[in-house]
């Protein structure tokens, strides 16, 4: 069972339990069944259709399903969690979803560094360079989304094929992200050779360079699914015939 499930099992019954204990304790509601029996039974009856509503809401649920929901994926955490109830399953993807891994916890690391920098250096163009740190985080997501859609969408009995085919978009998606990284990397080397008299051309360079790389990156990548597409969708008419 999901941990989050099962935090949340625990959390309900806590509370019913809670619940329970002041309407029937002596020293509170004292609701008893010698005293008032119709009462008595209705709260027990609330306390199994709320569990049992809950219950059965949570196993038929996309988290319950699949280990996470996508909608629910706001930060690093989550998206690491998400790849790694992958890992514990049969699946052949294991190589790609540790490098998916370590993308997501690498971003965040150099957002990290980019605010350590940010504290010593350049106060006048915090928020410009924040901006960017998290345009790069978003884009990372963004791609993170793509492969957890990829791998839930894979199916085994498609065959070797299938296998290779969806390898070969993930490995796309990661060396997309891996590119990114790099040039945040170049980003950090900039920034960390500013200070407060740096001139005003040279951080508005820094910030464009980091801008373009990012909207080159995109540029591609939907290049890159296109083109995904239309292979996918040959291949498709080639197995119909």
């Amino acid at each position: 069972m999901n941990k989050k499930i099962f935090k949340r099992l625990i959390i309900i019954t806590a509370i019913l339990a809670i619940i329970d204990v002041c309407c029937f304790s002596p020293g509170i509601l004292s609701i008893s069944i010698q005293d008032n029996p119709i009462l008595f039974f209705i709260i027990l009856i609330i306390n199994a259709v709320i569990f049992g509503v809950e219950i059965r809401f949570l196993m038929t649920s996309t988290e319950a399903k699949y280990g996470y929901d996508l909608e629910k994926l706001r930060n690093s955490a989550s998206y690491i969690e998400a790849l790694e109830t992958y890992q514990t399953r049969n699946t052949p993807f294991k190589a790609e979803i540790k490098r998916a891994i370590d993308c997501v916890k690498a971003i965040e690391r150099k957002k990290d560094v980019l605010a350590e920098l940010l504290d010593q250096n350049n106060k006048e163009y915090v928020t410009a360079f924040v901006e960017i740190g998290n345009e790069t985080t978003t884009f990372i997501f963004n791609n993170t989304r793509k492969i957890l859609n990829r791998i839930l969408i894979f199916d085994e009995i498609e065959g070797h094929n299938s296998v290779s085919e969806h390898k070969d978009y993930i490995n796309g998606i990661l060396e997309s992200n891996e590119k990114v990284l790099g040039q945040f990397n170049c980003f950090l080397t900039e920034v960390s050779q500013m200070d407060d008299n740096s001139e005003t051309n040279y951080v508005t360079k820094v910030l464009s360079d980091m801008t373009t790389s990012l909207k080159l990156q995109r540029g591609q990548d939907e290049q890159f699914e296109k083109q995904y597409k239309n292979l996918e969708i040959n291949n498709n008419n080639e197995k119909k015939e």
